[in-house]
């Protein structure tokens, strides 16, 4: 009865430290998995910053190429008019 006894609490203690040792491998999987969508996280906040610099330079190229071709035509349309001005005046002379 005794050996009983003592074979049952040992087994009780196995089943009880196989428990705790479960609970100690699902908390590590637990912080592992935790972890990991942090790192996740970070990596595609990186990604994201990343794109929008790239995006945001593409942008200022394209605005400061439409400014000066703005410039450009603006300056070509300046001498134009200058140009058919001179020459009205000089054949409002004649």
């Amino acid at each position: 009865m005794v050996s009983d006894s003592r074979s049952s609490s040992q087994g009780i203690q196995t089943l009880l430290e196989a428990e705790r040792e479960a609970g100690l491998i699902v908390q590590q999987a637990r912080e592992y998995r935790t972890q990991k969508l942090k790192d996740a996280r970070i990596d595609a906040q990186k990604e994201v910053d990343e794109l929008k610099r790239v995006r945001e330079s593409t942008f200022k190229d394209m605005q400061d190429e439409s400014t000066d071709t703005q410039s450009t035509h603006k300056k070509q349309v300046e001498h134009d008019t200058e140009k058919a001005l001179t020459s009205w005046e000089s054949d409002a002379h004649d």
